[in-house]
């Protein structure tokens, strides 16, 4: 029987979060310039990383989810689950999952007219 060692799962997720946050630097570098690009590769790479933190804070651990929520907070900044309260509100509700949480988010901030918000939105089942 093959088994993995706790040590291998922990070094396969680490390179799994790794090339994640390589692929969302790329996307966000290539496709939102207007966004990001006063941020040197380097501190785009660390923005990705501290948005994804938080994205697994609030519970958005998988990857649709949580590279909706790094667009997300790139347009409402990545401080809002702090500084904006229906922010907070939405990713502290425990009883949303990961895409309800994204869900809601997008439905509250158009219903704030959140300047951009149209663009971040990169899956359909955000809409509406």
């Amino acid at each position: 029987m093959f088994r993995i060692l706790e040590d291998q799962m922990a070094r396969l997720g680490a390179e799994t979060r790794q090339k994640f946050v390589a692929m969302m630097t790329a996307y966000l570098g290539e496709s939102f310039p207007a966004w990001v690009g006063a941020l040197s590769a380097t501190e785009l790479e660390a923005w990705v990383e501290r948005a994804l933190g938080k994205a697994e804070q609030h519970g958005v651990t998988t990857e649709p989810e949580a590279a909706q929520l790094i667009l997300l907070f790139a347009v409402l900044g990545l401080d809002a689950d702090e500084d904006t309260p229906w922010v907070r509100d939405v990713l502290a509700d425990r009883d949303l999952a990961a895409l309800g949480k994204v869900r809601a988010l997008a439905a509250r901030a158009r219903e704030h007219a959140v300047q951009g918000i149209e663009h971040a939105l990169v899956y359909d089942w955000v809409e509406g």
